[in-house]
C-alpha cells in the first residue's frame, strides 16, 4: 500500500487526501510518528503543515531533484551539490 506522500509525489493525492490521512491516523490510534505514517520526513511534514500553500512547489522540488523517499529535500539538495 502506498503512503500518502508517495501518492502525492505521483500526482494521485492532494491537500484533501492529506487531511483524510491525518484523520485516519487519529481514528485508528496509530502509534509512532504521524509523518512516518504519511511517508514523509519530519522536515517535509513541517513544511506541509506550516505552508500548505506550497504543496505543489514541494512536489515540483522532489520531481526536479529525482527525490528518493525517506530523505528530506534539503538532504537531497546537499547530496546533489557535494
Amino acid at each position: 500500500m502506498q503512503t500518502f506522500f508517495e501518492k502525492f509525489l505521483a500526482g494521485k493525492a492532494g491537500r484533501e487526501d492529506f487531511f483524510n490521512a491525518v484523520k485516519e491516523w487519529h481514528v485508528q490510534s496509530r502509534s509512532g510518528d504521524m509523518y512516518a505514517y504519511l511517508g514523509m520526513t519530519e522536515e517535509d511534514y513541517k513544511i506541509f503543515i506550516r505552508h500548505p500553500e506550497q504543496l505543489e512547489q514541494l512536489r515540483r522540488k522532489y520531481a526536479a531533484t529525482g527525490a528518493v523517499r525517506g530523505r528530506s529535500f534539503l538532504e537531497k539538495l546537499k547530496a546533489k551539490f557535494t
